[in-house]
C-alpha cells in the first residue's frame, strides 16, 4: 500500500505501523517506549502525528498503515506537543542539566560522565552516551519544566547480582516489563503502586532473585535512560566497535555481540534481537 509521510510518498506491507513504516523509509518520529523487539504500546505519547481525516493526534506506532493515509510528523503543533509531554516526564527524572543555560560550556570542559554513586544530572549518569531521552530533548529544544520537579530520592538497588537499577531515571516506559513478557514469558517485574508512585517492580517485594529472573539482561538492553544498567560495563561509554561470535559456555553456541572499548572486552549481548542470551552469554 501507498501512503504520504512528510510529502513523501513511501510503500508500507500489510500489518505495519505508520512509525515503522516512517522509520523503515528515514523519517524520524520522536518515541521512546517503542522498541523494534517489542509489540506496540503506546504509553509515551511522543511518537504522535497528524494524520488527515482522523481526529487529534495518534500515536504513530499503534496506529496501522492505510491505503492513501496521509501523515505529518513535524509540524510546529506536534513540537510543542512533544515538548510538553517531555517536560512532564522529566518532573520526576534528574533534569537539571537538560535545562541549564550553561550546558554548552559544560560540555564543552567537561564531555564524559562522572563517576559518582548516585545520578543527579547528565554530568553523572552512566547512560550520558547513549541516553534516548538526552537526544530527545536536544532535538525537541527542551529547555524548561512547565512546575518545579518531584524527586523521589530512591536509594540505588545494588544487591541483585550483575545488575543496578535506579528508579529515580525511570520514565516509565514499560520496555523493561514488556520484554521479560514478551522474550520470557514471564512477569517477573511489573508496573507497582498507583499515580506518582508508579514503580518498577518485583510483587510482594521479592528480589529478582526470589520472584524467578532468568538475569538475560534484555531489559539493561532495551531501558532508555540508564535506570537499569550492567554493572561492569555501564562506565564504559559507547562501545567502539562490536564484534560477533558463538558463546561457548553450553552446547547451544548462541550468537553474540561482543561490545568493546580500549582494546577490553566490555559487554556481551545476544546478537539475535528477538532471542535472549542466557546468564552465562550475557554476564559470564
Amino acid at each position: 500500500m501507498k501512503l504520504t509521510i512528510d510529502g513523501k510518498s513511501v510503500t508500507a506491507e500489510e500489518g505495519q505501523t505508520v512509525l515503522e513504516c516512517a522509520l523503515e523509509n528515514d523519517i524520524s518520529i520522536p518515541h521512546l517506549c517503542a522498541h523494534p523487539s517489542l509489540s506496540p504500546f503506546g504509553a509515551c505519547r511522543l511518537c504522535v502525528v497528524e494524520i488527515e481525516g482522523m481526529r487529534g493526534y495518534p500515536t504513530s506506532c499503534t496506529t496501522p498503515a492505510a491505503e492513501a493515509m496521509v501523515v505529518r510528523t513535524d509540524t510546529e503543533a506536534l513540537r510543542d506537543l512533544r515538548r510538553n509531554i517531555l517536560a512532564l516526564m522529566m518532573l520526576e527524572h534528574p533534569s537539571a542539566c537538560l535545562v541549564c543555560g550553561r550546558r554548552d560550556l559544560c560540555e564543552q570542559y567537561r564531555p564524559e560522565a562522572e563517576k559518582a554513586g548516585s545520578t543527579t544530572g547528565c554530568h553523572t549518569c552512566n547512560n550520558k552516551e547513549v541516553c534516548e531521552v538526552r537526544a530527545l530533548a536536544e532535538d525537541l529544544g527542551f529547555a524548561e519544566l512547565p512546575v518545579p520537579p518531584i524527586y523521589h530520592e530512591r536509594p540505588l538497588e545494588r544487591s541483585e547480582p550483575f545488575m543496578d537499577r535506579d528508579l529515580n531515571l525511570c520514565i516509565l516506559c514499560g520496555r523493561c516489563v514488556r520484554i521479560c513478557k514478551e522474550h520470557q514469558g514471564r512477569a517477573v517485574i511489573d508496573f507497582v503502586g498507583r499515580g506518582s508512585q508508579t514503580r518498577i517492580g518485583q510483587a510482594f517485594g521479592y528480589s529478582l532473585l526470589e520472584a524467578g529472573c532468568q538475569f538475560c539482561g534484555s531489559c539493561v538492553d532495551v531501558c532508555p535512560t540508564g535506570s537499569l544498567a550492567d554493572r561492569y560495563a555501564k562506565w564504559h561509554g559507547r562501545p567502539e566497535g562490536v564484534t560477533e561470535s558463538t558463546c561457548i559456555f553450553c552446547d547451544e553456541a548462541c550468537a553474540l555481540a561482543l561490545a568493546t572499548a580500549n582494546n577490553k572486552l566490555v559487554a556481551a549481548q545476544a546478537a539475535i534481537e528477538n532471542v535472549p542470551a542466557c546468564v552465562l552469554g550475557r554476564f559470564a
